[in-house]
């Protein structure tokens, strides 16, 4: 799964995913863009990970892997991040210049954790159905002809134990701690995930591609009636000013980090005042 040589402990074979293409002297320049749902439902922390999930490895220099925090696969925020390094991977293709650094949460800095760690983490908003799980694929074996003929003996595969996967750390709000994080996960007014967890009674999994938002209760008076562990807006942002300075500001470093053309940068100011308009107005003191 990972772009430089890994050992899995299981087989005792040693792999990674570019492995021809650096046999044969043909290593694309390459850039990976996962969303938060690609961690809960695809293994993407096997991308930048060992198999048995106890270390990070590093990234081939040709590779860039990037996290966006928070949001779901069929999102099309997806898209302002998207656009951005698009263009950056034209430049790095056409000009050689280097594009951002690969942004993802890491087991190193705690960003990345086994269940356990996330559900001691994730706040008990009322009413959320949480996930009981996520996917770890299992190691299947089609036979010994397989690696050399691709030809597969075994149908359907033997199946062996899984690969270990991670999900990315939140904080108090349940919002993630690392990747690339857009201004709503940055100055919230919601808890946002990559993760949507089906009725228990339908089928206790996670949807494949969708995620979830709870908005922040508006107030104290609402955050105690609703018993939420979260902080009310009013508590966060003393002003509608406030709110909007502190998501300039992420917006800002996004594009100074080359993770926003200007259009989008534009767009999403302009979201932000729109959003402001959720800050109740406190009378001056």
């Amino acid at each position: 799964f990972a772009t430089v040589p890994t050992v899995d402990p299981v087989t005792g074979r040693t792999g990674d995913l570019l492995a021809e293409s650096r046999a044969t002297g043909t290593v694309p320049k390459l850039m990976i863009l996962n969303s938060s749902t690609d961690y809960w439902t695809r293994a993407a922390s096997l991308l930048h990970t060992t198999v048995d999930g106890e270390s990070d490895v590093d990234i081939d220099p040709r590779v860039r892997i990037y996290a966006i925090a928070g949001r779901a696969h069929v999102e099309g925020r997806l898209a302002y991040v998207a656009r951005a390094l698009l263009v950056a991977l034209d430049e790095w293709v056409s000009l050689d210049r280097q594009p951002p650094p690969s942004a993802v949460p890491t087991i190193a800095d705690g960003t990345l954790v086994d269940f356990v760690s996330w559900q001691n983490a994730f706040p008990e908003i009322p009413e959320a159905i949480v996930p009981s799980g996520f996917y770890a694929p299992p190691r299947l074996d089609p036979g010994p002809r397989w690696r050399t003929d691709g030809i597969a003996d075994t149908v359907p595969p033997s199946v062996g134990p899984p690969f270990v996967t991670l999900v990315p750390q939140v904080d108090a709000d349940g919002n993630e701690l690392a990747g690339i994080r857009l201004p709503e996960i940055v100055v919230p007014t919601a808890t946002h995930t990559g993760w949507s967890q089906r009725n228990p009674q339908f089928s206790n999994s996670l949807r494949r591609n969708s995620g979830r938002t709870w908005a922040f209760p508006v107030d104290p008076d609402e955050r105690t009636r609703s018993e939420d562990p979260r902080r009310s807006i009013t508590e966060r942002y003393p002003s509608r000013a406030a709110f909007i300075a502190a998501s300039l500001h992420t917006i800002l470093d996004l594009h100074r980090g080359r993770l926003l053309l200007d259009a989008d940068a534009i767009a999403l100011i302009e979201e932000t005042l729109s959003r402001a308009e959720a800050i109740p107005e406190t009378p001056p003191t």
